[in-house]
């Protein structure tokens, strides 16, 4: 395990789970767009609207969850469904334990109804692939610290 591929890999783990929902919300129509406001806009305005506790839980929660997972030998495909399944893991955890007050912008806090069929199904669709992207995102770090001529 290298310490910088699997900080990467959170990294950009935690940005597809907050914005790549964001994006889809209300592309597919699940939140109405303000008049004359585009997609990217929205998008935008629908990451940061959700609560930094929600954000800080996530990474917190699918950090712990990856690390844990890399103790095991597992091989490269049964670590991608792995990563996948924790991250699917993680966001559950998440929409369940935040209480609705800390979760503006999110989940409960974003649709008045925990577990909402349409939205949950969103979320996890952007855990799913947060955890394919830190999947990628460390194998890939960690081929280009294995080709650098340092090592």
């Amino acid at each position: 395990m290298r310490p910088r591929c699997v900080f990467l890999g959170l990294i950009m783990a935690w940005v597809v789970a907050i914005y790549l929902p964001s994006l889809l919300l209300p592309a597919v129509g699940l939140m109405p767009l303000a008049p004359g406001q585009s997609l990217p806009a929205a998008t935008w305005a629908l990451a940061d609207e959700v609560a930094p506790l929600a954000k800080l839980a996530y990474a917190a929660i699918l950090s712990t969850l990856l690390l844990g997972v890399r103790r095991l030998a597992l091989n490269r495909i049964a670590l991608i469904a792995a990563d996948v399944a924790l991250a699917c893991i993680a966001m559950l955890a998440v929409l369940a334990l935040l209480p609705e007050d800390w979760s503006r912008g999110f989940g409960v806090g974003l649709t008045g109804t925990r577990f909402a069929a349409g939205p949950t199904l969103v979320y996890l669709v952007g855990a799913a692939f947060s955890g394919f992207t830190f999947s990628l995102v460390e194998a890939n770090c960690r081929s280009i610290d294995d080709q650098s001529p340092n090592r």
